[in-house]
């Protein structure tokens, strides 16, 4: 059977023929020792690999909103006006039905949101692996439009909503995400609810039929690894934490106990709860380890709040998509959208409106980075014979 070199020990009457032979018994045990401190450090990082408790950053997810419209009045020239003018043979009446069943023609407009991660100036490219890309879709967990209109005049659904798929959410310990079985759009037309397949986009889209103006509120619920939390007024107003981390918030509120002298004397582990706690637990005493559940039952942590953005969407054509839409001479300073909402330029696209927003994840690079490590402390996979 196949013996590693660590495993092979010189005859012992060797020694006694030459004294150097010391000098080996103590490479063996020095590379034991050796073996033995690399698969402990291989293990303790591939553990922290599995809980995903790698180094943590903060990203800036920039979201990119926009709008074309079709068909409106002002885009259609006199030529298409002719055209479309039905005649007494039976082949145009036909051809104007069909245009009128499939919707050709009728004025409509497409909303787009799309983002992307900005990159770090600080993020070093590693050697072996390239930083996972992420899509757009990787870093919310779902997406709720609703739209102002009149439902009796408009058939369409007046609200979108979008839930993303975990199984593409989860990469592995590479930092590597699922990839779709066939070539996908790297946008993706949002129907009232999309299937619970649904591949990882680089942006979502909404066309509605129509010509007037529509007002947009959009609600993202953006994927934070680890999820953020918000903490209830009550304990907020003591701790100093209103939005964060579940550890983050359990590491303030046991500094608040430190800092207070909370602790009991002869059992650590026992909390008497001040006047401000206790008007907050309704106890006078409780044990560390019981606060997290507590916190949870007690609803005084809870999901943190989704993002809402609106967005005015307008039919009309301006001269140029990017100021001619907005009053800056209401005095106040702040640019304020003029009735009509966002114009179009005269080839029917918007201006693109832009937000950042600031989102905490996994630093990928890191655990690439740590799984070459790992890769490169693996045991030499070379053999020796017994002897």
């Amino acid at each position: 059977m196949p013996r590693r070199l660590t495993d092979r020990s010189l005859p012992h009457g060797l020694s006694a023929i030459s004294p150097d032979v010391g000098l080996f018994d103590e490479l063996m045990e020095m590379e034991k020792r050796l073996d033995w401190t690399m698969t402990r450090r291989r293990q303790e990082m591939t553990d922290v690999l599995n809980r995903g408790t790698l180094q943590q950053t903060r990203r800036t997810l920039r979201i990119f909103l926009s709008h074309t419209v079709r068909n409106q009045a002002w885009q259609k020239s006199a030529e298409d006006d002719d055209s479309q003018v039905p005649n007494e043979e039976a082949g145009d009446g036909e051809e104007a039905k069909a245009a009128m069943e499939t919707a050709q023609g009728v004025p409509s407009w497409t909303f787009k949101l799309e983002g992307k991660l900005l990159d770090s100036d600080a993020a070093p490219t590693p050697k072996r692996w390239p930083t996972p890309e992420r899509k757009f879709s990787h870093m919310l967990k779902g997406v709720s439009i609703e739209m102002d209109r009149d439902p009796n005049v408009y058939a369409d659904t007046n609200h979108v909503q979008w839930t993303s798929n975990p199984q593409w959410n989860n990469y592995n310990n590479l930092g590597q995400f699922p990839t779709a079985p066939n070539p996908v759009s790297t946008t993706e037309t949002a129907p009232p609810s999309l299937p619970a397949g649904t591949v990882p986009v680089d942006g979502l889209t909404v066309t509605r039929l129509g010509d007037a103006p529509t007002a947009l509120r959009l609600t993202l619920h953006l994927n934070h690894t680890p999820d953020r939390l918000k903490v209830s007024p009550q304990l907020a107003s003591i701790i100093s934490v209103y939005e964060d981390t579940k550890p983050n918030i359990l590491g303030a509120f046991w500094h608040y106990v430190k800092a207070n002298g909370l602790q009991d004397k002869n059992d650590r582990k026992l909390i008497r709860l001040d006047e401000r706690l206790r008007g907050v637990f309704k106890y006078e005493t409780l044990n560390f380890q019981d606060i997290p559940a507590l916190l949870i039952s007690g609803q005084h942590m809870a999901p943190a709040d989704p993002i809402v953005l609106r967005y005015e969407l307008g039919t009309h054509c301006i001269e140029t998509a990017t100021g001619g839409d907005v009053d800056m001479t209401s005095g106040t300073g702040v640019a304020a959208p003029l009735p009509g909402g966002i114009g179009v330029d005269k080839n029917g696209e918007s201006a693109i409106t832009a937000y950042d927003l600031s989102l905490d994840m996994d630093d990928l690079w890191m655990r690439s980075k740590a799984a070459d490590i790992i890769m490169n402390m693996q045991p030499d996979s070379m053999s020796h014979g017994s002897t």
